[in-house]
């Protein structure tokens, strides 16, 4: 089964709902009038950004019912909306690495830094053989036994449970959202490998969103 896009009606009613409910929830009760007007210039704010068509990544990313909710918790405590990808991006890995779990009330369990890492590195080997899916056998090869003295079966399990970010069918592993794979993807060249490996997969069409995704993060030589 695959969770159907949002329309846009969906989009449009999801967020006047999310931030009334919100708003309400955080008022006080003799308030609550002044909560509702707080939640609707909110909604309209974040429904204007996501018809804005200089914010066309928000338009692809908000069909998505997680990663509209990732957004939508992003503009109401960072209050601004990058309109550059890749800090897009950046900020949505962020949330649902940290705040996502604090707001679920799950504890963090391995480091933000670390599980960039571990995930880019996944992220690459997905890219390079082309596939959106790995065995636990093959993760376990690229990442080792254990992280952070934890096994590699337990940050598997909160990247699926806690993070929201991986997904486990029938003992294969994958990127909840394609569009993590190839910022990580990114990621990995800008950060860890060096920067010139990349240019090897540069007549793959596969690769096309992580070059954009790498030279926008500044490495355009």
């Amino acid at each position: 089964y695959c969770i159907q896009d949002f329309t846009r009606q969906d989009i449009i009613g999801f967020l006047r709902v999310w931030y009334e409910n919100i708003e309400l929830a955080a008022a006080d009760e003799t308030k609550e009038e002044e909560a509702k007007e707080k939640s609707r210039e909110a909604a309209e704010e974040l429904i204007k950004l996501v018809e804005d068509d200089s914010y066309k990544t928000l338009q692809h990313l908000a069909v998505n019912p997680l990663l509209l909710t990732i957004i939508v918790l992003i503009h109401r405590w960072q209050a601004v909306l990058p309109k550059e990808r890749h800090l897009l991006y950046e900020r949505a890995l962020k949330t649902m690495l940290e705040l996502w779990r604090i707001a679920k009330g799950f504890m963090q369990t391995f480091s933000y830094e670390t599980s960039l890492d571990k995930l880019s590195i996944l992220a690459d080997q997905l890219t390079i053989a082309n596939t959106r899916e790995l065995t636990k056998k093959e993760i376990v090869g690229l990442l080792g036994e254990t992280i952070e003295g934890k096994k590699t079966a337990v940050f598997l399990d909160e990247m699926i449970r806690n993070a929201g970010l991986l997904y486990e069918s029938e003992g294969q592993y994958g990127f909840i959202h394609l569009t993590f794979q190839e910022y990580l993807t990114a990621y990995q060249y800008a950060n860890t490998k060096e920067a010139i490996d990349i240019l090897q997969y540069r007549d793959k069409s596969y690769w096309n969103e992580s070059f954009k995704l790498f030279f926008n993060m500044g490495h355009v030589n």
